[in-house]
């Protein structure tokens, strides 16, 4: 009797996979994801430093500014400086 409970209700969880995958695709063709934009994140990366950064402050030093960024994305390929302007006050970055 015990095996045919565990019978039905892996065949309730087969069914239930199989619902969410369809509305997994589903949804996929809504938002128009490619595979490689749906797929889970990858692990977080920690960072490593040979030493620790450092405080930096609105003060600091250009130089030791882009240091303490290039210690904290080094080895991350999906990061990409992006310039922003504003229009109406004219600040840049």
């Amino acid at each position: 009797m015990q095996v045919q409970a565990l019978d039905t209700e892996l065949a309730a969880l087969h069914g239930q996979v199989k619902q969410l995958r369809a509305e997994n695709a589903r949804l996929l063709r809504l938002l128009e994801l490619t595979p490689q934009q749906a797929r889970p994140p990858g692990p977080a990366q920690a960072g490593f430093f040979d030493s620790a950064p450092g405080a930096v402050h609105a003060d600091s030093a250009p130089a030791e500014k882009v240091a303490f960024f290039r210690a904290l994305f080094a080895s991350r390929t999906d990061v990409y400086a992006v310039r922003w302007e504003n229009a109406r006050s004219g600040k840049s970055g």
